[in-house]
């Protein structure tokens, strides 16, 4: 029966998961076991019952108007083997991986986040040789950033056709990536709410000190430099999240038509991938030179957030949904 399960699965692979098709694959599910059961209790042997149920129900564009799907397989087309075949193996490793690129990827960009700290308290303390250790400290974090992602993604380029390419897995493997999906959620939950949490209040030390009275320059600096390590760690923990849990989603195929349910169209183009592989060592450059020009750290950070908004906009149109 799991022959005929993982046919099914790969008949609606490129169908979107509306109520409609829903229904029509478990229609389409309890007829093909209903046949199934009755060859076999005609004495029909297995490989000889699942040939004749999937030659019987296989063709789906012949099925659709029964089923009450037809401009939906009209629309999106129907299974093409066009695609990657993921064992469990596979799939476990790829989890690691991905895991470990989280890492590595919200480490680096906390790193550049938090680069300017150095140069903060530098100013902070009057101190030539202290300022000179601080441009030191932020262009050696920066650089250890770049080595972070430059390094991660070389290790993530084995499975880059798991961006591209149809993903299939047999029924054995999906359920348990839906067990590890479901088991991950809560912990999910606690990354993303904690860094949303960290970012909103990371401007409250620099608000308060800055708010009282005859507060000393260095106080105030101080408490900058604290702002920067709390969206830092925020945005961290944000990545590390996401990604992991992205990372389910690209095997199960929600929410990511370039790979399982392979629709062309919301790939990231070619443009959209030059556009990216420089567009976050633009916007470092951008504010690391309109902070030192102006010297307002406590207003500068602004950039971040709104590069990652930008960010977001420019992978849904150029079709990434995130990578």
């Amino acid at each position: 029966m799991d022959t005929i399960k993982n046919y099914l699965e790969n008949m609606f692979i490129n169908l979107p998961c509306t109520p409609e098709v829903k229904k029509a694959k478990q229609e389409l599910w309890q007829m093909m076991e209903d046949k199934y059961n009755e060859l076999k209790a005609e004495g029909h042997s297995e490989n000889e019952a699942i040939g004749i149920v999937i030659s019987e129900f296989g063709n789906l564009e012949d099925l659709s108007d029964a089923l009450g799907i037809h401009e939906e397989v009209k629309s999106h087309g129907t299974y093409d083997q066009d695609g990657i075949s993921v064992s469990m193996e596979e799939a476990r490793r790829y989890i690691s991986d991905r895991i470990l690129y989280s890492v590595r990827i919200g480490l680096g960009v906390m790193l550049c986040i938090c680069s300017p700290i150095g140069c903060i308290i530098g100013s902070s303390s009057m101190n030539e040789k202290a300022m000179i250790a601080g441009v030191a400290l932020l262009f050696i974090m920066i650089a250890m950033a770049v080595g972070l992602f430059i390094y991660s993604g070389i290790r993530m380029e084995i499975w880059r056709e798991y961006r591209h390419r149809r993903i299939l897995i047999d029924f054995e493997t999906r359920n348990y990536l839906i067990e590890q999906q479901v088991g991950y959620r809560p912990l999910y939950a606690l990354f993303i709410t904690l860094g949303v949490i960290l970012c909103i209040i990371s401007v409250i030390p620099v608000a308060v000190v800055g708010g009282l009275s005859e507060t000393p320059e260095q106080a105030v600096l101080g408490m900058t430099a604290v702002m920067f390590l709390l969206v830092g760690s925020g945005v961290m923990l944000i990545l590390m999240g996401d990604m992991r849990y992205h990372a389910y989603t690209t095997l199960l195929g929600e929410g990511r038509r370039s790979n399982r349910y392979y629709n062309k169209g919301v790939k990231m183009t070619g443009t959209g991938e030059k556009i990216m592989s420089i567009y976050w060592p633009t916007v470092t450059c951008i504010y690391l030179i309109t902070s030192f020009l102006t010297f307002d750290w406590g207003t500068t950070w602004i950039i971040w957030p709104v590069a990652g908004m930008l960010s977001h906009m420019i992978r849904v149109l150029f079709g990434q949904n995130g990578e």
